[in-house]
């Protein structure tokens, strides 16, 4: 637990920072020399200040020194506030000289204490150090120096500065961390080796900071000692002479880690001379040294170049794109095969400098044990060390101030070593504390060189050896083709989404490249500039259009990195695929519908975890994914998996043709919103609804086929499930709900594509009640429609799989439900408002695309907006009591604010609606993208702002306000003028083309 005292802390810094910018002259003249001097001045000071109050609360130091409620000190305030300020400057004089066993040694504390604080300064600092009340903690002064660094930390980001590690990656070690490593390290390495003499230990911390290992180790080891029948001053000189050493780059830090230490010895009653060997390499020139710290590799230090028995850490997290562009180079030359994290290359380091047999204890993240670019760490580990014990904490749970994923684990350098791992789970235990005591409780014990069966080493320790065994499968790799797509170098340049071109030509062409989390079909909205000068550049560009035999190739294609994880959909010929949507490619067509079912079911999903362990999911990590024979060559297997899977592309194709963006979007279906407009949503979302369910089901249904051809047990299912979630067919359905028949709501043309017979949508809903067992059970339905109708972010909305997930229950009782209670559902659903707004979406584009000019006016009380309101009742029977019923305001409002949010998202920033105008005037003109062209903004000059103005003018009197409105028009009006376009090349994109106008545009 931390020890709450940052706020004394910084108001202690700041009054000598304060004090010592009024007071000093010394180096005036250059700022930053002064800079420099005041911020050394005032961590010295602290660090002294601190340091004497430590020492009287361990009756060290005499009380009466800087002792403020002492008698001598009240006489003489009531006599002279001045000349008590005089007897407490002297009285700090006197303990820093009475002190100077602690301080005489760092040379940093001797530079400083020329100039003193005022005496004023330290009253003010007596009365908050009278606040704190836990100076005997033996990390008092590391904690101190943890929270003094809050407000520096926070100002240093440039990572070039050479500070910019050390405080941007310390992590306080909790006390009970560095207990347990101790504990299981240098005690368990004196339990093995009794006949060797306690002075020959060395121990070791690479990254000591302020040195709570040491500080830790030395109360240890001078327990032992004196158990051993040494005296008390043989025990503290050889601990500190010969057992401990410590290293670190910070300078401030190395100075705290030296006072404990000599605070600690003559707490214990020795008071001789004695130098603790923590060093620092601030005072060498050695610029390699400096950025590398104990990394380095050269000869210059004695320290760096030794064996040691323990070596125990808490080593910088910083990953590799923090790196300054000079470490970079270091660590690439140094470390390359660990330079992912600077703690991988600690890992690489403790192992070469551990004796034979001797432990590393560390706590680092967790990101080594999964993730596919630190094999060669994992590698390292295993081939060179025994992991004696592993404790995989997860998220949270360790420091105080951090939330991290994090691993503490101890190693002994003994490639022999063939006795089983302790692996200590404790992802899902909120005490994480008090879970350690009893660690045989999380534990599983697993023989490290399992790993090697795993083709990225991952340390996933809690699988069975059955499910391990899955690996010995034949991997993706050797039944098909995956591939890296294209890097264009200028995605501006190349890319457009497909809406923004108008009349496909030779020179566009369909392109795939990923896009948000959405399974089985979709995101096929981009196009690629693909004419002969187009290819010419993009041969010499980017990554230079790699794969092209597989161009325009049936396949599956994947979004590699989504925060929900990686999804596969269908790929149609005729595409081009990006490095973002890499694909996959097969000789055999079935087999694209087989491994599309494999690729998106859970047990997929959950092996992605180990065998990529980070949310970018690689070609190279997906290659190895481990695939049943049965996949193969059960003929029943995959029979099921093709028909459920072309079930589930097509089913979202059905659901989506009717959103403009989407690449089979069928501009002609219709809502039929002419009788009633919440009869007729209701209806579409209800067929929605009932392809939702089915597509739910099958989904289950293919984690279930994929789970029994791999045979699973049960213990590797119920594991799967806690990861992934459980599989919803295997929820009860209630007694009497069903789903209506499959092939009434289904379009045949989607059966015609994918070939498939009405027989076959039989086989699934056989398929469905084989696998479903009915219950009489009441259930509560209003956790049902509360979650059906929660509003969340997604591309594509499954209310029904949403619902059946957070109500854990079966798709069939989610949707009986809903349809039993569809008039208690609230007309202001985001289902209902999102529905009605892509209608509406399609009837203002077609109404713009009708007129002359491609634009009108959507403000009240003009011929444009009753004209558009005529339009979309004519077509609908909306009207403007409808529209405030739904969206809470009328026709002309929604139009200016809810509909432009709306259509600005749906086309992802890309609108195909400028909205033209000045929201001061009251002016906003909707301007179809495609009609836009030279005389577009002279013809709305004319025809609004011309008009507006004339208005204005021809009143008999014109009061002070319309006269600034006058002054305003004309002012919108040379906006208007200033903006000189000769032709618009829609090939150019919407982005690029809006941007000309964006001075006459209405910000959304």
């Amino acid at each position: 637990m931390s020890l709450k005292i940052n706020k004394q802390i910084n108001q202690i810094k700041n009054i000598l920072k304060n004090d010592i910018e009024q007071t000093l002259s010394i180096y005036d003249e250059k700022i930053k020399r002064r800079e420099n001097y005041i911020n050394e001045y005032t961590f010295t000071h602290t660090n002294i200040i601190l340091c004497i109050k430590i020492l009287q609360e361990k009756f060290i130091l005499a009380e009466e020194y800087l002792k403020k409620d002492s008698n001598y000190y009240n006489l003489i305030r009531k006599e002279d506030d001045q000349k008590f300020e005089d007897i407490v400057l002297q009285a700090y004089k006197d303990a820093i000289k009475e002190c100077n066993f602690i301080f005489k040694d760092i040379d940093s504390i001797n530079e400083y204490i020329e100039i003193l604080p005022s005496g004023y300064a330290i009253i003010k600092i007596l009365d908050i150090l009278e606040t704190i009340t836990c100076w005997n903690e033996d990390d008092f002064l590391g904690w101190a120096y943890q929270f003094y660094n809050d407000e520096i930390r926070e100002n240093t980001l440039n990572k070039n500065d050479l500070n910019y590690i050390s405080l941007n990656s310390q992590f306080y070690t909790p006390k009970w961390i560095i207990n347990y490593l101790i504990e299981n390290t240098l005690l368990k390495y004196i339990q093995e080796n009794k006949n060797m003499s306690l002075e020959n230990i060395k121990i070791y911390d690479p990254t000591c900071g302020s040195g709570h290992f040491l500080i830790r180790t030395y109360e240890y080891l001078k327990e032992i000692y004196l158990e051993n029948g040494y005296s008390l001053n043989e025990t503290i000189k050889n601990i500190v002479e010969k057992n401990l050493y410590g290293f670190d780059i910070d300078e401030r830090a190395v100075q705290i880690a030296n006072l404990i230490i000599k605070i600690k010895t003559f707490e214990d009653g020795y008071t001789e001379d004695i130098t603790p060997n923590i060093l620092s390499p601030n005072k060498i020139k050695n610029k390699k040294l400096k950025l590398l710290g104990s990394l380095y590799t050269g000869k210059s230090l004695s320290i760096l170049n030794q064996k040691y028995d323990i070596i125990l850490s808490n080593p910088p997290y910083t990953d590799s794109s923090e790196y300054s562009d000079e470490l970079k180079y270091l660590i690439k030359n140094n470390y390359a095969k660990f330079k992912k994290n600077l703690y991988s290359c600690y890992i690489a380091k403790n192992i070469e400098m551990v004796k034979n047999n001797g432990y590393i204890g560390m706590i680092t993240p967790q990101t080594f044990m999964f993730i596919s670019s630190y094999k060669d760490t994992r590698d390292l580990i295993i081939k060179n060390t025994h992991i004696d014990k592993f404790v995989h904490f997860g998220l949270g749970g360790v420091f105080d101030y951090a939330l991290v994923d994090t691993a503490m684990y101890i190693l002994k350098k003994s490639k022999n070593d063939n006795s089983q791992s302790k692996f200590i789970k404790l992802t899902d235990v909120q005490n994480k504390k008090d879970a350690l005591k009893k660690e045989d409780l999380y534990s599983y014990m697993i023989s490290q060189s399992d790993f090697k069966q795993i083709p990225t080493l991952s340390f996933v320790y809690w699988i069975s050896n059955k499910f391990r065994n899955i690996f010995k499968f034949k991997p993706l790799k050797n039944i098909c083709d995956i591939r890296q797509g294209v890097a264009t170098g200028n995605n501006k340049k190349f890319l457009r989404y497909n809406w923004e071109i108008a009349n496909l030509n030779d020179k566009w062409v369909n392109y795939v490249k990923g896009g948000p989390h959405k399974k089985w079909y979709g995101n096929l909205w981009w196009l690629i500039s693909y004419d002969e000068n187009s290819y010419r550049e993009l041969k010499l560009n980017g990554n230079h259009l790699p794969n092209e035999k597989y161009y325009f190739k049936e396949g599956i294609t994947y979004s590699m990195t989504t925060s929900k994880g990686s999804t596969f959909r269908y790929l149609p010929k005729g595409n081009i695929f990006d490095c973002k949507g890499s694909s996959l490619f097969f000789k055999n067509e079935e087999d694209i519908f087989v491994f599309l079912a494999l690729l998106n079911s859970k047990l997929s999903s959950y092996l992605y975890k180990f065998i990529a362990g980070s949310v970018d999911l690689e070609v190279g990590d997906l290659k190895n994914l481990p695939i049943s024979p049965q996949l193969l060559k059960n003929t029943e297997i995959r029979e099921k998996l093709i028909l459920l899977s072309k079930i589930n592309i097509l089913i979202m194709k059905q659901n989506t043709e009717h959103i403009p963006i989407e690449s089979h979007y069928d501009d002609k279906y219709d809502l039929n919103l002419k009788n009633n407009v919440y009869e007729e949503l209701s209806t579409f979302i209800n067929k929605k609804n009932i392809l939702d369910s089915y597509m739910a089901l099958s989904e289950s249904l293919i984690d279930e086929i994929i789970f029994e051809s791999y045979n699973l047990d049960e213990k590797d299912l119920q594991n799967i499930y806690s990861s992934e979630g459980f599989s919803y067919i295997k929820y009860p359905v209630i007694d009497n709900f069903k789903l209506p028949k499959f092939k009434n709501y289904i379009n045949k043309k989607y059966l015609n594509e994918f070939k498939i017979h009405e027989d076959d949508l039989e086989k699934l809903e056989d398929l469905i009640h084989k696998n479903i067992k009915y219950e009489n059970k009441n259930f509560s339905k209003d956790i049902i429609i509360k979650n059906y109708e929660k509003k969340f972010r997604s591309d594509y909305i499954n209310s029904i799989k949403y619902s059946a997930i957070k109500s854990k229950t079966n798709p069939i009782n989610v949707y009986n439900i809903i349809c039993k209670n569809q008039k208690k559902l609230s007309k202001k659903s985001f289902e209902i408002k999102n529905l009605l707004s892509l209608e509406i979406n399609k009837l203002i584009i077609k109404y713009l695309k009708s007129l002359n000019f491609g634009f009108c006016s959507i403000e009240k009380n003009t011929k444009d907006i009753d004209s558009i309101e005529k339009y979309i009742i004519s077509k609908t029977s909306l009207n403007n009591d409808l529209f405030i019923d739904i969206f809470e305001k009328n026709l002309v409002n929604y139009l200016k604010t809810d509909f432009m949010v709306f259509h600005k998202k749906l086309y992802k920033k890309r609108p195909l609606i400028i909205p033209i105008g000045n929201k001061n005037l009251d002016i906003t003109i909707f301007l179809y993208y495609f009609s836009f062209e030279k005389n577009t903004l002279s013809m709305i000059n004319k025809i609004y702002i011309n008009e507006s103005i004339e208005k204005l003018k021809n009143k008999v009197s014109i009061t002070k306000k319309e006269e600034e409105l006058i002054s305003q028009y004309n002012e919108f009006k040379k906006n208007i003028e200033k903006i000189k376009i000769d032709n618009i090349n829609f090939d150019d994109g919407i982005e690029k083309n809006i941007q000309k106008i964006n001075t006459i545009t209405i910000n959304i």
